[in-house]
């Protein structure tokens, strides 16, 4: 049996108008119910205070996404929302493997959102110029040993580095271990981080040598662009050089 119902997997940047897209807004403006983590209704209500919500906490992925898929079975329009993109480490693949397990169709659709790669590294300047890889520091979902083994082949692929989910309280040694592969390939290269990017009132950022880079700051809300040989610092931006030739110098 087909559900008249929607389910939108919304990607919603950091979850302020700016950085919403104008897709985005219009799906969200549109639903009759918006499903999510708990901090990320909070700043949404701010901006759809009449619409109607549900929220879990941390760790409940799989209740509010089953939830969502209810609501659409029962014929609503529903938005599940995620930060940055919904497609990056966000709410998109969970939302698929549980849909499969309904027994009545539903109208799926993702909508694409400013990924934090995109806004932080906009803030620091212009460090994803060329090549980059990205990685998750978080152990919640992957096993340690994996994400060691992709950590040591980006590092030595020469590749500039974005790093997610850096540490938190319960993963510090953890993180000091990977820093430490870190700083073994790329102590003298240049790196930028940023916290809450997005978000005016709360951003921090910051550019040094890896070495250098303020660790204690480093959280889960924080973004590290580690760069690579041909990263440099240009009028207090990170840039990481293309290859132009400009006046007799290749950038």
């Amino acid at each position: 049996m087909h559900s008249k119902g929607k389910l939108y997997i919304v990607g919603c940047g950091a979850f302020t108008l700016e950085t919403l897209t104008y897709g985005a807004y219009e799906v969200l403006k549109n639903s009759d119910i918006i499903v999510g983590y708990k901090k990320y209704i909070d700043e949404l209500k701010k901006i759809f205070p009449s619409k109607h919500f549900y929220s879990t906490g941390m760790k409940q992925e799989k209740e509010r996404v089953k939830k969502a898929i209810n609501f659409a079975k029962e014929g609503k329009i529903v938005s599940i929302v995620s930060s940055g993109d919904s497609g990056i480490y966000g709410m998109a693949g969970l939302t698929f493997e549980l849909s499969k397990e309904s027994n009545t169709e539903i109208d799926i659709k993702v909508i694409p959102g400013l990924p934090a790669l995109s806004i932080c590294s906009s803030l620091l300047g212009a460090p994803l110029m060329n090549d980059f890889a990205v990685i998750s520091f978080s152990n919640l979902l992957t096993k340690e040993e994996f994400i060691i083994k992709r950590l040591e082949t980006f590092l030595e692929s020469g590749a500039v580095i974005v790093i997610y989910n850096p540490t938190s309280k319960g993963r510090t040694d953890f993180f000091k271990k990977l820093w430490g592969m870190v700083c073994e390939k790329r102590k003298e290269c240049w790196a930028g981080y940023v916290k809450h990017g997005g978000k005016q009132s709360l951003e921090e950022k910051g550019i040094a040598k890896v070495e250098n880079l303020p660790c204690e700051r480093f959280d889960m809300n924080t973004l590290i662009i580690v760069g690579n040989e041909d990263t440099t610092v240009i009028d207090n931006f990170l840039v990481t050089k293309r290859g132009y030739h400009i006046e007799g110098e290749t950038l």
